[in-house]
């Protein structure tokens, strides 16, 4: 209901990154946490997502922004919401600093430039920022966030404007 009723209603809000993604961030980074998923959508065993009291029998941690790893290497792909964004920002530049041990996360946002958007600039910013990689629009895509309910062929959505911009009404 969050997102609406109808076929692939506000499937534009998330979508998943492909699974050859989730394989490299594994084998190099040994990620093995999304901090944004769903029982429908999630890679790994383990995740963050926003219905703790149905998701917590599927694995899921609970909400990301209620989430405090000590150490280890977490993957971000939030919904493209402005404002959980900069939230997720503040949540993770906070356990950053407060971590005595080794702590990492791998971010996925969109780069909307006009204007940026508080988060891409706080990231870009960070003194804990390591490394920035832009995919151009158009040459790379996300998974549906309908996969649990669209065909194979529907299944990749190319990049490039087509996911909303905020959580405002």
């Amino acid at each position: 209901m969050m997102f609406g009723v109808g076929l692939y209603e506000g499937t534009g809000l998330q979508g998943s990154l492909p699974v050859h993604v989730f394989e490299a961030l594994h084998r190099l980074f040994s990620v093995t946490f999304e901090c944004f998923a769903s029982p429908l959508n999630c890679y790994f065993r383990q995740y963050c997502s926003a219905f703790p009291d149905t998701d917590g029998y599927f694995g899921s941690r609970g909400p990301c922004l209620d989430f405090s790893p000590l150490s280890g290497s977490f993957e971000a792909n939030p919904p493209f919401c402005e404002e959980l964004m900069d939230a997720m920002v503040s949540h993770f530049e906070k356990l950053l600093e407060s971590s005595p041990e080794p702590l990492s996360f791998i971010v996925f946002i969109p780069e909307w430039r006009e204007p940026p958007t508080p988060a891409l600039t706080r990231m870009e910013q960070s003194r804990f920022k390591r490394h920035q990689l832009v995919l151009p629009a158009f040459e790379h895509e996300y998974r549906s966030g309908s996969q649990h309910v669209c065909k194979k062929t529907t299944l990749a959505l190319p990049s490039g404007g087509q996911l909303l911009r905020s959580c405002k009404s």
